[in-house]
């Protein structure tokens, strides 16, 4: 399971879950923060269900929350004055999502995506530097989508290139050629 999670394996990953069963995985999205109604095909296990990025990046956020995410997505977190006063500081209530070892369990599959899976160019091409990072691709059928879900231990980001109304991007925009580089820029590329 990790090396399909790592090698982007889509058999295997349907596989997987029709192992584990759909009404376990849809169980698991909600508590991660998918809201979105996910259907009760196979191909759900590849992500073809409609989710907006906000959904996606809070469900992510369990993997460096040890299981945990924010009850709400929140984009501010602290505001500062130049001399360090307070002005307004942001104080997320947790919701448990999973166990803290099947989170660390899936960060350590995720973290072995960027190191040696289907985006390691994000440090060998893009100039990450190399720190605790985690994340996933995804590229939708046709090319209309392409996502990246990665984060630190500070934050969770997600990308998604697509457009309003569905239609190829271009021939061959896998998700590790589109979406990556805006993300790894975001992180800390330079």
């Amino acid at each position: 399971a990790r090396e399909a999670l790592v090698k982007g394996k889509n058999a295997a990953t349907v596989r997987f879950g029709m192992s584990t069963g759909l009404e376990k995985v849809t169980d698991f999205a909600k508590r991660a923060g998918v809201e979105s109604q996910l259907r009760p095909f196979p191909a759900t296990y590849l992500g073809s269900s409609e989710c907006t990025l906000m959904e996606m990046t809070l469900a992510t956020a369990i993997f460096p929350g040890g299981g945990t995410r924010p009850a709400r997505p929140f984009i501010i977190q602290r505001i500062e004055e130049k001399s360090g006063r307070v002005l307004f500081s942001a104080k997320p209530e947790k919701t448990r999502a999973c166990a803290a070892p099947v989170a660390y369990q899936a960060h350590s599959c995720l973290a072995e995506v960027l190191e040696r899976g289907t985006v390691d160019r994000a440090f060998t091409e893009l100039g990450l530097k190399k720190f605790p990072l985690g994340g996933k691709t995804g590229t939708a059928y046709k090319f209309a989508d392409d996502w990246f879900l990665g984060y630190s231990s500070e934050v969770t980001c997600g990308v998604w290139v697509g457009f309003d109304k569905p239609q190829p991007i271009y021939r061959g925009a896998f998700s590790n050629e589109v979406a990556l580089p805006i993300w790894a820029k975001v992180i800390g590329a330079p």
